[in-house]
């Protein structure tokens, strides 16, 4: 099966009439999309893992003869029932669809969600603030399905950055792995991992004891049976800019836990009892050596990584284990101060002033926190700003 990248992807979009100009957020709209659908569980992550496939094996131009001509059928038959039936313009029409038509039905409306994620600045009548494609905790009540609604909704169990190299990564996700299945009654796993670049989820399927690696660059998804291939295929998915995978030594991305309602305290239970493993203790804890360490091209930190999650006591720790850590740049010449001005979290720019970030330096395109606050239009952060 050929392997995909977000050009791909973003084809099959614009096959469908959506218009997008970059790749940002097509990642998380597939990433998160999965997550939802794993956790509503049965049925509907098997029609998911099919729209996946079917996306994934087919052209943009293939896929989207295919469901004009299932629209156009579909129509003719709800014209016909009308006639025959004698309804008026409007009575509701029921049609019954075949299988393929359902599957073909259901893709149409996926690419309608990646657009969701993919465009959020652009729906403002839907969020209370201006918010961006790596937000995507606040687009997800929009998303949730019946069968998730039926479980109480979906609910975020934890939210912890991470700089990791390939041995603390697969020792990580043994020992995760095992936690979970010894854990009576068995209770799945959902985690959203996420990059300065890139969104993918992973999904482990406990009572087959399996994993499944969901990411839009790699269609359609992997499934793993162990850490070790587990930490292979994160560090496939978050190193494709880099010429030499092979030679990059970690990765810094943010793991969010995912759990139903009728599941969270158990997942909670299972999460804070893993905290206290050597394996767990040696990958996330915030040393002098992991707060100096850079990831991949993007030259990423960890202070990058917990600013963009609005990760607190993160910060507060490496602020700690650095004094100054908090005012470096990177890869753009941003400093995490910037970054949180440009996602629009006030509480986060709070939280950095108070472990002295400093107002006065400049991004790489020459602004300061400020300026990019002016420039953005952030009115609640303009607001924290003025009061330091």
């Amino acid at each position: 099966m050929p392997n995909y990248n977000h050009q791909h992807l973003r084809d099959h979009c614009k096959a469908q009439g959506y218009n997008y100009l970059a790749g940002y957020g097509l990642c998380a709209g597939v990433a998160q999309m999965a997550i939802q659908a794993f956790l509503a569980g049965g049925e509907e992550f098997l029609q998911f893992k099919k729209r996946l496939d079917l996306i994934a094996t087919s052209t943009p131009l293939e896929l989207s003869d295919r469901i004009r001509k299932a629209r156009e059928a579909i129509a003719e038959r709800s014209r016909r029932i009308r006639s025959e039936a004698k309804l008026a313009a409007n009575e509701v029409v029921i049609v019954d669809l075949t299988e393929e038509e359902e599957l073909l039905t259901e893709t149409e409306a996926f690419f309608g969600g990646i657009e969701l994620y993919q465009k959020s600045k652009q729906h403002r009548e839907l969020f209370t603030r201006l918010i961006s494609h790596q937000q995507v905790q606040d687009i997800l009540p929009f998303m949730e399905s019946t069968a998730l609604l039926e479980q109480g909704g979906m609910r975020v169990v934890d939210s912890f950055p991470g700089i990791y190299s390939r041995v603390e990564l697969q020792d990580y996700f043994n020992r995760l792995t095992q936690s979970f299945l010894h854990y009576h009654p068995r209770c799945d796993l959902a985690m959203g991992l996420g990059s300065m670049g890139h969104r993918i989820s992973i999904l482990f399927n406990s009572t087959e004891n399996r994993w499944l690696v969901i990411d839009a660059n790699n269609l359609p998804p992997k499934e793993v049976v162990n850490g070790a291939e587990l930490a292979s295929a994160v560090f496939v998915a978050f190193t494709q800019a880099d010429e030499e995978k092979s030679a990059v030594p970690s990765i810094a991305f943010n793991t969010t836990v995912y759990a139903t309602e009728t599941s969270h305290l158990s997942v909670k239970k299972i999460m804070q009892e893993l905290t206290h493993s050597t394996e767990y203790k040696r990958a996330h804890e915030i040393t002098l050596s992991k707060v100096n360490e850079r990831s991949g091209a993007l030259n990423t930190s960890l202070a990058n990584i917990a600013v963009r999650n609005g990760n607190h006591h993160v910060l507060k720790l490496i602020a700690r284990a650095k004094p100054g850590a908090l005012n470096e740049s990177g890869y753009m010449g941003e400093t995490p101060l910037h970054t949180a001005i440009d996602l629009n979290r006030p509480e986060t720019v709070r939280r950095l002033l108070d472990e002295k970030a400093s107002l006065e330096i400049k991004s790489g395109d020459g602004y300061t926190a400020f300026g990019v606050a002016v420039y953005l239009n952030n009115l609640e952060v303009m607001t924290v700003l003025l009061d330091e």
